[in-house]
């Protein structure tokens, strides 16, 4: 047997472009992996941006931005490993968000902007001009960059006083495919070494999992690694006026004004722009500049809202104890002036008495929300991606009134013999999504369209998510009509079936049921009626008794939004979960048209 050569080659001595090849073909953790098993390997890993594009380009899968924009996005931040860092946090974000309250609706699409995730209120409203082609009107809700490492900076917006302003705050990521997203208040807490880490490169937050946060913190190999300690009072645990009153305090006090740039450069592309013919036009230039020139300067705005002083080195602890523990302790002494006004001396002194071993609820909660304030010496506001055991009633979730949290909708992908799953719009009336004179100004919905199997069968279910009455007809959640996809109905449909000049033809009909009054707005009945499909792709629901439509078409959420317009954004707090129960449209107020410049 021949012996080895003393000058066999080992990994690191192959050429780059085959280390390329062979890093994309395993995962990323594991490229981590091999990058511990040696120094040189560490230093290759470490250095090399070819080795962590491949994964780059995968992480974007398959909600990616266009692909002429990661080569702009690689030279914002120092090296494809921190691209490769931000995108691993933020993308289990990008998708539908939604929330219970108001009843007329609550979506947030979450997509992708410049080295940036977006969050956009889809503000309730009746079909455009175009039909189901016209832009949307739209609010920003949150923002989260990647600074020029990697680190995850994180806005909410919010509108006061009849100025828009950035709440600068941190993001928390998960390790697990998180479907809950939760605004809460946190103390800015130290960090304690626990234990040896061969990692690197931190993220500089916490970000939540050990898959993610392990593999990625700072320092080199051998370092210690930082680890956050768990709140001693968690912020769920604090009673719901005081985590409302907590938020509502922090947020004018951590308030940055919105700079120039980020107020008129674009959050993304327009969709004229996205368009891979026009990637070496001038207009795609100019739009690249302009969003580039906004993350700037927000990442400028958040540099700065963190220097020793400013507004998100956090609030003062001492203060917030002052003022929101000094209101309840008023509110508690009114509360025992007017229940001990009416009871004899004795038995009140008895029972004050008693108090002083037993305190009662309302001071409970105030030493609870003592505690909590008092664990650091100030409080910031905090993002934070969850991942709970959700129930479901059909495709929506069931989900808490008294946490500021907004819930991701799954999306049934499209297969055979359920090519219908997935986003739909829809409006009542006929023809299909083209205004008329008589269909002026009717609502448009937004429907989930998913497939439930039973004993009885295959079900096609299209769940309401968005309406855009002014006073809501259906509740948030509704399922608008169930269909029976293997049923097929002898029914006839009573319209005609030419749209601009072309007939349509029935390509299939199920028989079904859609939503009608009779046990009340939450729990609504049905009435028989009968879903058609039409070769075009479209899909039109007919109630048989009142031969009321409802005409479907598939909808572009990403398209619609960079055809659409920007309009103000509600209260901060307000603005990332309405949690008031309202039957109509909260969002109207608020619907005019994005100032160019803020006031100074």
């Amino acid at each position: 047997m021949a012996r080895p050569s003393s000058s066999s080659s080992s990994l690191h001595d192959l050429p780059d472009d085959v280390l390329v090849l062979v890093s994309a073909c395993i995962d990323y953790r594991d490229l981590l992996h091999l990058s511990f098993t040696c120094k040189k390997l560490h230093e290759l890993c470490t250095s090399s941006n070819k080795l962590w594009m491949p994964h780059c380009r995968m992480a974007m899968l398959p909600s990616q931005p266009p692909q002429d924009l990661l080569p702009h996005w690689r030279s914002a931040v120092e090296s494809a490993k921190a691209l490769l860092r931000f995108l691993i946090a933020v993308k289990p974000l990008i998708g539908i968000w939604v929330h219970q309250n108001p009843e007329l609706g609550n979506l947030v699409y979450v997509t992708w902007g410049f080295v940036s995730v977006v969050a956009c209120r889809i503000i309730p409203q009746e079909l455009g001009p175009q039909g189901f082609d016209s832009g949307l009107l739209w609010a920003p809700v949150f923002e989260i960059l990647a600074n020029r490492d990697g680190t995850l900076v994180f806005f909410l917006h919010g509108r006061e006083r009849d100025r828009n302003f950035l709440y600068p705050g941190r993001f928390k990521a998960s390790s697990r495919k998180p479907n809950v997203l939760l605004l809460e208040a946190e103390p800015l807490l130290k960090t304690i070494h626990l234990r040896e880490s061969p990692s690197f490169d931190s993220t500089g937050e916490d970000s939540g999992g050990e898959d993610q946060v392990t593999i990625f913190c700072k320092g080199s190999m051998g370092k210690k690694k930082a680890v956050v300690a768990a709140d001693p009072v968690p912020f769920h645990r604090l009673a719901f006026g005081d985590r409302r009153r907590l938020l509502e305090e922090l947020a004018p006090q951590v308030r940055v004004p919105i700079p120039p740039q980020a107020t008129s450069g674009p959050a993304f592309l327009s969709s004229q722009e996205r368009k891979p013919s026009l990637a070496t036009d001038d207009g795609f230039q100019r739009q690249i500049g302009l969003m580039s020139e906004r993350r700037i300067a927000m990442l400028r705005t958040y540099a700065n809202s963190t220097e020793p002083g400013s507004p998100y080195r956090g609030v003062d602890s001492a203060t917030l104890v002052r003022s929101m523990c000094a209101a309840a302790e008023s509110l508690d002494a009114i509360a025992k002036t007017s229940s001990t006004s009416d009871k004899p001396a004795s038995t009140v002194q008895n029972r004050d008495s008693s108090r002083v071993n037993s305190p009662s609820a309302s001071e409970m909660k105030r030493l609870q929300l003592q505690e909590f304030l008092k664990q650091e010496k100030a409080v910031g506001l905090r993002l934070q991606a969850t991942s709970w055991r959700l129930s479901f009633y059909r495709a929506w979730p069931i989900m808490h009134d008294n946490r500021f949290a907004l819930y991701k909708i799954p999306v049934q992908k499209q297969s055979e013999g359920r090519e219908h799953a997935g986003l739909w719009g829809g409006t009542f009336g006929w023809p299909l999504g083209r205004p008329t004179q008589e269909k002026l100004g009717v609502p448009l919905f937004f429907l989930l369209l998913s497939y439930d199997e039973n004993e009885e069968g295959l079900h096609l279910i299209a769940t309401k998510i968005l309406e855009g009455t002014h006073y809501v007809l259906h509740p948030n959640g509704s399922a608008m009509f169930t269909a029976k996809i293997n049923e097929p109905s002898s029914e006839e449909f009573p319209f005609d079936m030419k749209s601009e000049g072309c007939a349509l033809d029935i390509v299939k009909t199920s028989q079904g049921e859609g939503i009608a009054n009779g046990y009340g707005f939450r729990y609504p009945g049905s009435k028989p009626g009968d879903l058609f499909e039409f070769h075009n792709g479209a899909l039109a629901f007919v109630w048989r008794e009142s031969q009321a439509v409802l005409s479907l078409q598939r909808m572009d959420l990403q398209s619609l939004l960079e055809k659409g317009e920007k309009v103000t954004a509600l209260p901060p707090i307000s603005n990332f979960a309405y949690l008031t129960k309202s039957y109509s449209n909260v969002f109207a107020g608020y619907c005019g048209p994005m100032a160019t410049a803020e006031r100074k």
